[in-house]
């Protein structure tokens, strides 16, 4: 009687581990798509492949490496300063204050 409950614990235990183990593995693989998607290596490469298509808006390669450039590093929680519109001081980047 007792070996009978034990089994079943133990068998309710090991599919409790594999349906975490298989949800921990599908996560772990989601997420490391993501951060490859948000490497700056991505648009470089995913910009110079021979079908992809032209910008109808008029950015160049280099307009388009340079904003994805920026748009990678706001993901990636990067720090962007402006040089017209922001300044440096130490290792923060600061505004001017804004006068009404």
């Amino acid at each position: 009687m007792l070996e009978r409950i034990v089994r079943a614990v133990f068998r309710v235990f090991m599919g409790v581990y594999y349906l975490a183990g298989a949800l921990l593995l599908l996560c772990t693989l989601s997420l490391t798509n993501v951060r490859l998607l948000i490497s700056p290596v991505y648009p470089n490469v995913e910009y110079r492949l021979p079908g992809f298509p032209a910008d109808t808006f008029g950015f160049t390669l280099a307009d388009r490496l340079r904003w994805s450039a920026v748009s990678v590093g706001y993901l990636d929680g990067a720090e962007i300063c402006w040089r017209n519109c922001a300044f440096r001081l130490g290792n923060k980047c600061h505004r001017p204050p804004v006068s009404m």
